[in-house]
């Protein structure tokens, strides 16, 4: 009882740690002065004009209702945006900071389960002091909330199958459903996780009862914004009407698969707008957001047919580039100086994933199945790597999400180095 007092002290002051850090980052490089915030802030500006959920991408002839991007972050920026004004975007990073502090939480609390009290103090102290946590609290992206629901949701998840609780799976279900709704890459995940939950529970009674929670807690937190699709477009989009685009952006001749902002590719320029002959794209732009992005989708599966092996090379390129890192980063206002320079970012985050991947390396290698969490992670890991490796993985903030699993084995690793003491429950 002691030593779990002590432990719930410890992560107590994990998440302040964490949260000093973080806000203290956030001040000091000040990109809330004058952030970039992408599709999402012009989206949550017209939202604030009164247009709704509006946006003109680069193959719309004029601005009108759009899935180009998930719905929360540009709702989001916009409730910010109404409600603190030109105190906003700090409020924003100032938000993005607390909650990726308070994944001090979720890490103590998942390895705990798995392994025991010691185990998940060394993971909150990881948490707390992690790189790439600090780095994107400041960042006007949807990433941020996709890390943190997706971390939220697989803590819940594992401790449904170890004590099964109808609380517990619809509360990982909401999660993931909220995940979605920042970003629908988690959608295959979310969609297979119930069958992982319905074979781990096995023979357990109510198995079924508990995956089929999981499933339509999460599907009726993204079936609100799938109806407002239909009835927009007259057809099924889920969450984002963007797969088809970033088919062809992926896959265009001339194109590796992976953007590199030190090099010039063929038909890269205007995301990939020299590549579509004028009178074709005269055709695309009449048409609806869906049907462009379908049809855009179609050629670049055409591209794929025609060079089997090109497809091949780009997608070992594109894993490769998501697992290790890659030389871009989020772009900054070229009107505000870059205290952190692009080569002493990349240097940073190669450190980071190269000591993460050797603690969790060998912390797999002493608990290679722990309970279901091995199979679990897999699953996110094989998920998130088909997709970006058939379609681009030029960011680095596409990996985050996958590496607070891969926190819980490097504090399994570390923990067996230091031992200072028995593991408890």
């Amino acid at each position: 009882m002691r030593m779990k007092l002590q432990a719930r002290a410890f992560v107590a002051s994990a998440f302040i740690l964490a949260a000093v850090l973080h806000i203290g980052f956030v001040f000091a490089t000040q990109d809330y002065k004058a952030p970039q915030t992408y599709e999402a802030g012009v989206i949550a500006g017209n939202i604030l004009a009164g247009k709704g959920f509006v946006f003109k991408n680069w193959l719309a002839a004029e601005e009108g209702p759009t899935a180009f991007q998930a719905p929360f972050y540009p709702y989001f920026l916009a409730l910010c945006l109404k409600v603190f004004g030109t105190y906003a975007f700090l409020v924003v990073q100032l938000i993005q900071a607390l909650a990726l502090a308070s994944l001090v939480f979720p890490a103590y609390g998942l390895a705990r389960i798995l392994v025991g009290t010691r185990t998940g103090v060394v993971a909150a102290a990881l948490a707390s002091i992690y790189p790439p946590y600090i780095y994107y609290s400041k960042v006007m992206a949807y990433d941020i909330f996709l890390i943190v629901f997706s971390a939220y949701a697989l803590f819940l998840l594992l401790s449904l199958v170890l004590n099964p609780s109808l609380r517990k799976a619809a509360g990982a279900g909401v999660l993931m459903g909220l995940a979605n709704l920042a970003s629908p890459v988690l959608l295959p995940f979310a969609a297979l996780s119930p069958l992982w939950v319905w074979w781990r529970l096995g023979t357990r009674p109510k198995a079924w009862f508990y995956a089929g929670a999981v499933l339509l807690s999460t599907a009726m937190v993204i079936l609100p914004w799938t109806i407002r699709n239909y009835r927009v477009f007259d057809a099924f989009v889920p969450v984002k009407s963007q797969f088809g685009l970033m088919i062809f952006l992926g896959n265009r001749p001339g194109f590796p698969g992976v953007l590199d902002p030190h090099r010039k590719y063929e038909s890269i320029e205007g995301f990939g707008r020299d590549s579509i002959p004028a009178q074709e794209f005269e055709k695309i732009q009449a048409m609806s957001e869906v049907q462009r992005d379908r049809y855009v989708g179609a050629i670049g599966r055409r591209y794929i047919s025609q060079d089997p092996l090109a497809f091949l090379k780009r997608s070992i390129y594109r894993v490769y580039a998501f697992w290790w890192i890659h030389d871009r980063f989020p772009h900054v206002d070229p009107n505000v100086p870059d205290k952190w320079p692009e080569a002493r970012k990349v240097l940073v985050r190669k450190w980071t994933l190269g000591v993460l991947y050797a603690f969790a390396l060998l912390g797999a290698m002493r608990k290679p199945r722990l309970k279901g969490m091995g199979s679990l992670s897999l699953l996110l890991f094989l998920t998130f790597t088909a997709l970006y490796g058939i379609t681009h993985a030029s960011y680095a903030r596409y990996h985050v999400p996958l590496e607070f699993p891969l926190i819980i084995y490097a504090a399994i690793g570390a923990a067996a180095l230091i031992r200072t003491g028995p593991e408890s429950g």
